[in-house]
């Protein structure tokens, strides 16, 4: 078995492209991405050597979201933020404000990156990986 690919798997797991599909080589350690649609991809070998990726879902998402604001400690921006997460669009809306503030995107950047490397190395250690 290879090392596997950490950021092929967080690819996977925060794409959202609803007509793709990626499943993780046991044998490379690579994700491979399939589409039907674009006509991408091919799996080779027997099926137990591929674990299908399921994309981090929305509910996952927005917690992480919840859980950035939380760490804040500016009530003021924390107040903008939450009220951004109760609005339709929220995911866009969440990025636009914090476009405004570069450090403030910088911290969100790296603590969503954060999270979900550790969600892809548990995703791993769940498929005795």
């Amino acid at each position: 078995m290879s090392t596997p690919d950490l950021d092929g798997l967080i690819a996977a797991m925060t794409s959202a492209l609803d007509a793709v599909r990626y499943y993780y080589d046991r044998e490379t350690g690579e994700t491979v991405m399939l589409s039907d649609e674009f006509g991408t991809g091919k799996l080779e070998g027997p099926a137990n050597r591929y674990e299908l990726v399921t994309p981090l879902s929305v509910s996952e998402r927005f917690q992480i979201m919840e859980d950035f604001v939380e760490t804040l400690h500016n009530d003021a921006f924390e107040d903008e933020l939450n009220q951004v997460l109760t609005e339709k669009g929220a995911f866009l809306k969440f990025d636009e404000a914090l476009s405004h503030y570069p450090i403030r995107n910088e911290q969100w950047e790296r603590f969503r990156a954060d999270r979900v490397a550790s969600r892809a190395r548990a995703w791993l250690a769940d498929h005795g990986i």
